[in-house]
């Protein structure tokens, strides 16, 4: 989501724009590459500061948000509800794919009514699609992954405020109304939050009233997130040539892939090793993203930094390489705790997902780094290298599950974690991009 374009008004800050007097090097020019005006803040640390904060203190929240479910349900049970996640969260990043980027990238610029024509065009799609499947749900009752009929509802009727959470908060982000999309985050994990702890101090907890805690914290954000969206142009005709399509076209399988490799393990770990198994990685995952925020908001922050400026390499190395270091101290504090920590806060029965957690530890500073990286390459139109990155991350982490999952159950699903995500790096950090930086 995002933040305010002037400092003290929220009508954009007209600042001269960039002179570019010939393309940043290895960059393979948009069909429609106009300059794109700059804010005086707008990928600087302070920038960086407020995203990462908000995401570290909405973060925290859902961390106490799995303390309550740990303390109110059985591992299996955990496990159950980590799938129902999992069957929200999947379809949104797949049928958000490409565009949420594009919102990102091009929002601020002058295809501004057409971001916004788009996610209006999506939502409306997505919405019709939900309403169907929920319609042959209710008629024909089935299950899915130990998920009931209306487990599956919910999960369904989930989908269309995640996704438009996602793509007007990447909008906004994108329009840097950082205030705006601040409020929102939080208020998600506020509202998340409070709904979780109602539900545990009534003696009401499960699977379906948790769904629907999680279901009320992405509708207030949304509410929050229309405020400014409803004064924004809308324009839902298509121009395929234009920079915003070309962007969600080219991103697109990258996003899907990603979101296979973070969301994959879970049901794979589930017909592996069952749901207590899943329980058990769904404990320690949450640490694992918040050791994920700063690398994830400062790859935000800078990526329409990076696409308005010829930064180089150098540059954008020396900005990872302070990102990996401070997500290593993090990392370490975390794995040393783990093993006391984790006990204490989830009880005895999770006491496993330390050694989990420590296992992950590697791989997401590992990540950390090659993540501010992505968003230089994708700056740089440079798709196909973080598309190989992301679908070999896949494969890896698939395989390494596959044959590690079945004998160490959780500590299968951790090993496979850390080994997608130094894949990713190591493709990712090629001889190509320090070949660029030689040109």
């Amino acid at each position: 989501m995002n933040a305010r374009r002037s400092r003290h008004t929220n009508v954009p800050s007209r600042l001269p724009l960039v002179h570019r007097s010939r393309p940043a090097p290895g960059r393979v020019p948009d069909v429609e590459d106009h300059p794109e005006p700059k804010e005086p803040d707008s990928g600087s640390p302070r920038a960086i500061a407020r995203v990462t904060l908000s995401r570290y203190l909405a973060m925290g929240l859902s961390v106490l948000v799995g303390v309550m479910l740990a303390r109110s349900m059985v591992p299996a049970d955990r496990g159950i509800y980590a799938v129902a996640l999992t069957l929200t969260a999947v379809p949104a990043i797949v049928v958000s794919a490409g565009l949420e980027t594009a919102a990102l990238r091009t929002a601020n610029r002058d295809q501004r009514a057409e971001v916004f024509g788009l996610i209006m065009r999506r939502l409306i799609i997505i919405a019709t699609i939900v309403l169907v499947l929920v319609t042959a749900a209710l008629l024909i009752p089935f299950s899915v992954l130990g998920l009931s009929r209306w487990h599956l509802v919910i999960c369904l009727v989930s989908i269309p405020p995640v996704v438009a959470v996602q793509l007007y908060g990447n909008a906004i982000l994108g329009l840097r109304r950082w205030r705006a999309w601040v409020v929102a985050t939080l208020m998600n994990a506020v509202i998340y939050l409070l709904a979780s702890a109602l539900i545990a101090a009534t003696g009401h907890a499960g699977v379906a009233p948790y769904q629907l805690a999680f279901l009320t914290g992405y509708l207030v954000a949304l509410v929050c997130l229309v405020r400014v969206v409803r004064h924004q142009p809308h324009d839902r005709r298509t121009n395929r040539t234009s920079a915003v399509v070309h962007t969600a076209s080219r991103t697109r399988a990258i996003t899907i892939s990603q979101a296979l490799f973070m969301r994959l393990q879970v049901p794979l770990l589930q017909a592996l090793s069952g749901t207590a198994a899943v329980g058990l990685l769904a404990v320690a995952s949450p640490v694992a993203d918040l050791l994920l925020v700063l690398p994830v908001a400062a790859g935000t922050v800078l990526l329409p930094r990076y696409y308005s400026s010829d930064t180089t390499p150098t540059a954008v190395r020396r900005s990872a390489l302070r990102i990996a270091a401070l997500t290593a101290a993090v990392g370490a504090l975390a794995a040393v705790t783990a093993p006391w920590l984790v006990p204490l806060l989830y009880g005895a029965d999770y006491s496993s997902a330390a050694l989990v957690l420590q296992i992950m530890v590697p791989g997401v500073v590992l990540f950390s780094y090659a993540r501010v990286l992505q968003s230089y390459l994708v700056s740089r139109s440079r798709y196909r290298l973080v598309l190989w990155a992301s679908v070999l991350s896949v494969i890896t982490s698939v395989l390494v599950q596959c044959a590690a999952s079945p004998a160490l159950g959780p500590v299968g699903g951790a090993l496979a974690v850390s080994a997608g995500y130094a894949t990713m790096f190591v493709v990712i950090c090629t001889p190509r991009l320090r070949a660029e930086e030689a040109t």
